[in-house]
């Protein structure tokens, strides 16, 4: 049951739904498509006390148009469970997070700053010839609260107790992934 997943912010997704840029896209990305992907170990707590283990794959597309503009899907998943989020320019939230993207140089990062008290950093990082990417997540938290996030398509909250992540992967592709 969805209601039973104990369920981090997935960091991605954060970065995927939030498509302001408050700097231009390398020239060399336009017209291409950046797919990263990784997997987060979590422990929650859920809104009844409930302490839970997951594995959340986590995986993203960003389409960087002929015009710079972003255009992003983004999905995670825990067992058969899963949520994506799509956004196009102009978008600046994820559910009901306020959420930034943008290039500094040779990287894309986005940041999702929950209600609750907890952030995610998402950065993915370029080569100089833009040809290949790593991406690197973090999740954070304000002041001493721990940090809570919604469950997959549950808007309970999820104290997140600890996560690590793996198997992290970036590629980069030419042409617009969404036009097929």
């Amino acid at each position: 049951m969805l209601r039973n997943i104990a369920a981090a912010c997935a960091a991605f997704l954060a970065l995927m739904s939030v498509v302001a840029a408050n700097a231009a896209a390398p020239k060399r990305l336009y017209n291409k498509t950046i797919k990263a992907h990784w997997t987060v170990q979590l422990e929650t707590k859920g809104p009844d006390g409930t302490v839970y283990r997951r594995s959340m794959n986590v995986s993203g597309l960003v389409y960087v148009s002929s015009q710079g503009r972003l255009f992003i899907r983004g999905t995670r998943a825990v067992g058969r469970n899963s949520e994506t989020i799509s956004a196009g320019p102009g978008s600046k939230k994820y559910g009901e997070s306020a959420a930034t993207a943008m290039f500094r140089g040779n990287q894309l990062l986005g940041t999702v700053a929950a209600a609750s008290g907890g952030a995610v950093r998402t950065t993915i990082t370029f080569d100089p010839s833009f040809s290949n990417c790593t991406v690197d997540v973090v999740y954070g938290r304000g002041g001493a609260a721990r940090a809570r996030y919604p469950g997959i398509n549950d808007p309970r909250k999820y104290e997140m107790i600890s996560y690590q992540i793996s198997n992290r992967g970036c590629s980069i592709s030419e042409g617009n992934i969404f036009a097929n």
